[in-house]
């Protein structure tokens, strides 16, 4: 384990992006922190730059509304491509 961080390094690699479903967004001051919540309802606070997903993804932005994700995967060439991923809070959940 990372001193003080809580989460086992590597641990939120061993998911896909599309497994997580973003619970909350909270403020600290200028900075924004997400909750993310595995299929296995593991919850798991994380930040801008945190490593996340089985495709070497990174948290780029957080605001109060969603979370970006990018993530890098290989084309049919081998090049490695961006691809951004959003998570929102689902529609209904919310009040």
């Amino acid at each position: 384990r990372q001193k003080g961080s809580g989460i086992k390094a590597g641990f939120l690699e061993s998911y896909d992006i599309s497994e997580f479903t973003l619970s909350a967004i909270a403020r600290k001051g200028r900075e924004y922190f997400a909750l993310l919540t595995t299929p296995d309802n593991r919850s798991f606070t994380v930040n801008i730059g945190n490593a996340i997903g089985m495709n070497k993804g990174t948290v780029k932005d957080i605001t109060k509304d969603n979370i970006v994700l990018v993530e890098y995967s290989r084309d049919y060439k081998g090049e490695l491509k961006p691809r951004q991923i959003i998570l929102e809070f689902h529609k209904g959940e919310v009040e």
